[in-house]
């Protein structure tokens, strides 16, 4: 049985630090980080990590539902984002290589295999888990921690919901993560509900990330997480 910590949006790897630093027996976890940013102190931190840790890989593909060529914003710091509406400062338009992420753990690992999967890709957690959960790997992972972006990248808390739904009919928990403040002891009392949505998007309302849904409902962007086959499967699966 493979081990497997999954860092999609490692940015300069401080959560894998963290990982390896709270995580029982985490040397025993072979570490994948990706990100796409060219920004020199995260290329520079990512090189460190991977000359510090023999378990950690590092790619520089970033995280989405197909194998394809993406445009990025890249801020090079902590900002960067497939959206280009989010709030990401003067962020510099270049081209990466995405990768299907719920394709490559299927050809990577198995059923086996304990999988954590950690997201925090500005935004596109929507489309990707959606993805993952019609492509039924999402019964693959052990546990997923994510940061959910909400209006902060432009999307409505009705969009959250419908992602907070789809989640729980699998079973799983979304498990915040805080980066290099993340502590084992108490993350299972910390996952996401729809109370904690709330509050957190009248915090972002206070902060002024409407605009960034109004500018994305001008470009007639609206997602709907959905699952898209019978919803029996889902039970079977989870069964």
């Amino acid at each position: 049985m493979k081990k497997v910590f999954i860092d999609a949006g490692a940015n300069i790897g401080q959560s894998a630090r963290s990982f390896l630093s709270e995580w029982p027996l985490a040397d025993e976890f072979q570490i994948y980080c990706f990100e796409p940013s060219q920004g020199k102190n995260i290329r520079d931190s990512l090189k460190k990590l991977e000359q510090d840790f023999s378990n950690v890989k590092v790619f520089e593909n970033a995280i989405w539902i197909k194998d394809e060529t993406l445009t990025f914003y890249d801020e090079e710091k902590t900002s960067s984002s497939l959206i280009k509406e989010k709030l990401c400062g003067s962020g510099k338009e270049t081209l990466v290589s995405g990768i299907n992420l719920s394709k490559w753990i299927q050809n990577n690992f198995s059923q086996d295999d304990e999988i954590i999967l950690k997201l925090d890709i500005e935004g596109t957690e929507y489309e990707v888990l959606e993805h993952m959960v019609n492509e039924f790997t999402i019964f693959m992972l052990d546990k997923i921690f994510i940061e959910i972006h909400g209006s902060k990248c432009g999307k409505t808390l009705q969009e959250t919901k419908d992602l907070l739904d789809l989640i729980s009919t699998t079973g799983h928990k979304l498990y915040e993560w805080e980066g290099e403040t993340f502590v084992y002891k108490n993350y299972e009392d910390n996952f996401y509900t729809e109370e904690m949505i709330i509050d957190l998007y009248k915090n972002w309302s206070s902060r002024g990330f409407d605009s960034v849904i109004q500018q994305r409902k001008r470009n007639n962007y609206y997602h709907h997480a959905t699952f898209n086959k019978d919803p029996s499967i889902i039970e079977s699966r989870r069964a």
